[in-house]
């Protein structure tokens, strides 16, 4: 090859790596904003409740009756954030929320007892002699986990999973 061409190629070179890391910066400082613009809770998760160690579509056929209890069907979960789970060993973002933004199909953590939080998704919100409570459901667990997903007052949800 003649030197120009070697010139050439290496100069396409150094700018495909420039480019290459501009897209990584960019995706870096987009993400430390996101971290001071929440001002989030960081969590690990250590547990396998919410994981799914399916495709979807093999795992809803497995897991569907159980949320039928709750009158959720596969197209109303596919509307819900996360419908493929949290894998075990994440960190997790948490964003701090008001009782009124919660939703059914949302992923929250909140305290139970002395616990450490507990990553969930809502299946149910009620209001029970003025207090909000909600069921809630492991994607992973058969049944909700009486007592740690059932009758959970809203005032211990620390905050719903924005950024994983």
């Amino acid at each position: 090859m003649k030197l120009k061409t070697w010139k050439k190629l290496l100069k396409f070179i150094f700018i495909l790596i420039g480019v290459i890391v501009l897209i990584f910066l960019g995706i870096f400082i987009y993400k430390i904003y996101l971290i001071n613009h929440y001002k989030p809770n960081v969590y690990f998760d250590n547990s396998s409740n919410m994981e799914h160690d399916l495709s979807f579509n093999k795992w809803w056929s497995k897991h569907q009756n159980e949320y039928a209890v709750y009158d959720i069907n596969k197209s109303l979960f596919m509307e819900f954030p996360q419908i493929t789970g949290i894998k075990k060993g994440l960190f997790i973002i948490v964003k701090k929320i008001n009782s009124s933004e919660i939703k059914v199909g949302d992923i929250v953590t909140y305290q139970y007892e002395q616990l450490i939080p507990w990553a969930t998704r809502i299946m149910r919100i009620y209001n029970e002699s003025g207090n909000l409570y909600i069921d809630a459901k492991g994607d992973n667990n058969p049944y909700p986990i009486a007592p740690m997903e059932k009758h959970i007052p809203v005032n211990t949800i620390i905050g719903k999973i924005e950024v994983i």
